[in-house]
């Protein structure tokens, strides 16, 4: 096998590629391949160049199956980039220095990211959690919530306010709470002579929703925000 020498007049930096030609060429018999690591083995024993196999059991993969494992080294720095098998192939990485053990395994492929924004917990159903001294239960509207991915959506149509202070009057739990404070402005219907008027809203990173309103009249609102939270193990509320 012919690797083509690079020299200085390479748009890229000849003096890094023909150390990589170099070392491809150290290894254009095959000999790049280093085993597979036994169950009874561990990935941080991993450290000379080349390829590897590691079975589900082998200590210190990035997660519970086999998969091919590539080392390589620059300077003191040693990075392993593993491939684990499956229907579901995920790609994961991470180093270390002579001075430090490995780093934590990252996931590389973007695979749990896409994950992450398919997930839905539908539309929830909430207003049993209004706060009881903030409505009118004789004039009950609706309260929904809703998570897509890392997008929360907070809806309310027609609830009844009982007091005009600014108040607590709902509690969002965790995988719903934003990551700062918001306001917000919500929608009142006062009489057919005035249709709308705007009154203040606001939340707080702690998932409180604090509303003033108008006594008697109904109220509706719809706020979207980011969350950085993991995605809720458990929904509040009922089906919407």
């Amino acid at each position: 096998m012919t690797f083509h020498n690079f020299t200085d007049g390479d748009v890229l930096y000849a003096t890094q590629l023909n150390a990589l030609r170099a070392h491809l060429e150290a290894y254009a018999d095959g000999s790049f391949w280093r085993g597979t690591i036994p169950t009874t083995g561990s990935l941080d024993t991993a450290l000379e160049p080349g390829l590897y196999g590691y079975w589900s059991g082998s200590a210190n993969a990035p997660d519970a199956v086999s998969g091919v494992l590539l080392v390589g080294k620059i300077g003191n720095t040693t990075q392993q980039k593993a491939w684990a098998y499956g229907s579901n192939p995920r790609e994961f990485h991470r180093y270390s220095t002579i001075d430090s053990p490995f780093s934590e395994w990252i996931r590389v492929d973007g695979g749990d990211r896409l994950t992450a924004l398919e997930q839905d917990t539908g539309w929830r159903d909430i207003t049993g959690l209004i706060n009881a001294e903030s409505i009118d239960a004789s004039n009950l509207g609706t309260l929904r919530l809703r998570r897509i991915g890392h997008l929360v959506t907070v809806t309310m149509q027609n609830v009844v306010l009982t007091q005009s202070s600014y108040a607590v009057f709902v509690t969002l739990g965790s995988g719903y709470r934003p990551g700062t404070s918001l306001m917000f402005s919500i929608d009142v219907a006062v009489s057919s002579s005035v249709p709308i008027e705007n009154y203040q809203a606001g939340m707080n990173s702690a998932g409180a929703i604090y509303v003033t309103g108008y006594p008697g009249r109904r109220h509706q609102f719809t706020l979207t925000y980011i969350t950085d939270e993991a995605f809720p193990t458990s929904l509040p509320g009922l089906p919407a």
